[in-house]
């Protein structure tokens, strides 16, 4: 079995600033002040993309969700 990485975006965010030490987002912030999330969930709208890397000549897969609306084009 090849091996994997999970690569999970759950904040597809855009406009991104360091605002004195704060980073904040236009859309899909998820209010932790930090890039990392640390598990919170981002605002709405929010586009999700899921992404399987495989090794070793494996399959790759996405999957893209506008369930928390849509912030991001995918495809």
């Amino acid at each position: 079995m090849a091996a994997t990485s999970n690569i999970d975006m759950d904040n597809m965010r855009q406009g991104c600033s360091n605002n004195n030490g704060r980073f904040i987002c236009a859309t899909a912030d998820c209010a932790s002040g930090q890039v990392g999330c640390n598990g919170a969930g981002a605002i709405p709208p929010a586009t999700l993309v899921e992404i399987m890397v495989a090794s070793n000549s494996g399959q790759d897969f996405y999957d893209v969700s506008n369930v928390d609306g849509f912030n991001v084009p995918m495809s």
